[in-house]
């Protein structure tokens, strides 16, 4: 059938509104990837990017003017990096410890989750000490929740106890969501210092359980290891779920699996696709979802729609290459951090030793 001209030209422009980025009838789009900051060499030295070094970098989160901060685990310390990949140290001495105080001389003990809220505090899963620790804009450390005894215990968040915090994400109003890896649960903390269990009812001492996996009433369900969170902007928080090999996420008291399966690797809607240890997510203004799949050693997206594809990386080969996304290589890349818009992607390459940047082409 042939429509008359204004009737196409309303048709063309009514499909096109209905396609978004991560519309099915749209190409995900592509990414050059590029070093930040890092040599590839072990060690801790501010500077210029193409000096700096680091020990382990893990979890990474983004303030408001653009500056990433990275938790450098095998240094016990907080690094700053700047949209420039200047490097330096925003919190910790070097060498594991307890201690609060200026930044400069606070000490922790493999820090690994960092989050920022919107008074440009940083909040840090100390996980060894298994507290939550907060560095003000002015570089003071103080613990935020959390004691530096493991155990299970909400309430005032002084007297909380957590069992080695691994990831961090702050909502709008100020809430921290903690994935508290050992007990197996996703802790919520709010700005008025309370702390509660968002989802999860798992071990509550030293014995793990295999196979710890239940979608369902928040309450009831089972996370196996829960490494990673995420918030976007309606609350919807996301849950990197390491041992069950999915992207999980809780809204309204529920949980339920966004994607993933078994262990492996395969693209897909849903269920159909699998990762294989995922560690970390981000989520850009639109909801589209990024996941640090750690043991595959690449990147994938998730769309609204659920589709699950290769971002960047070659799956189950680690090295260190950038260039065009579909020929870069990682190497158990931990951290994810994402500008709102997702022209921008940061990733904690912790084998590498670098900060990787991912630039929308």
């Amino acid at each position: 059938m042939r429509y008359p001209l204004s009737t196409a030209l309303l048709l063309t422009a009514t499909l096109l509104s209905c396609q978004k980025k991560d519309d099915p009838l749209v190409a995900a789009p592509t990414y050059l990837v590029s070093t930040l900051a890092g040599t590839g060499t072990t060690g801790h030295v501010d500077g210029p990017g193409s000096t700096a070094t680091f020990a382990g970098p893990s979890q990474a989160a983004l303030d408001a003017q653009g500056n990433l901060y990275v938790a450098d685990t095998d240094n016990h310390c907080l690094r700053k990096v700047t949209p420039a990949g200047v490097v330096s140290t925003l919190a910790g001495r070097g060498t594991a410890g307890y201690l609060d105080g200026p930044a400069a001389t606070a000490a922790f003990n493999a820090p690994t989750g960092v989050a920022v809220d919107g008074q440009g505090t940083v909040y840090v899963a100390d996980s060894r000490n298994h507290c939550i620790r907060a560095i003000s804009p002015a570089g003071l450390v103080s613990t935020w929740a959390g004691t530096t005894a493991p155990g299970l215990l909400n309430g005032p968040a002084l007297t909380a106890r957590f069992w080695e915090p691994t990831g961090l994400a702050c909502d709008q109003q100020g809430t921290l969501y903690v994935a508290d890896a050992r007990n197996e649960r996703i802790r919520q903390i709010t700005a008025q210092g309370v702390v509660s269990t968002l989802a999860g009812s798992g071990p509550a001492d030293v014995q793990f359980v295999p196979d710890n996996f239940a979608d369902g009433p928040a309450a009831t369900a089972l996370f196996y290891y829960p490494s990673g969170v995420a918030v976007d902007a309606r609350g919807t928080v996301y849950v990197a779920d390491y041992n069950n090999h999915r992207v999980r996420k809780i809204v309204a008291g529920t949980v339920s699996t966004v994607a993933g399966s078994t262990g492996g690797y395969a693209e897909g809607v849903g269920s159909q696709a699998q990762f294989y240890l995922p560690t970390s997510l981000a989520v850009d203004a639109s909801g589209v979802l990024y996941v640090a799949d750690w043991g595959n050693g690449c990147l994938r997206r998730i769309a609204s729609s659920g589709q699950v594809s290769l971002l960047a990386g070659n799956p189950r080969t680690l090295g260190y290459a950038d260039g065009p996304a579909a020929t870069a290589l990682f190497s158990r890349s931990v951290g994810l951090a994402v500008l709102p818009s997702g022209a921008v992607l940061y990733v904690a390459d912790s084998n590498n030793r670098r900060i990787r940047q991912l630039t929308r082409q």
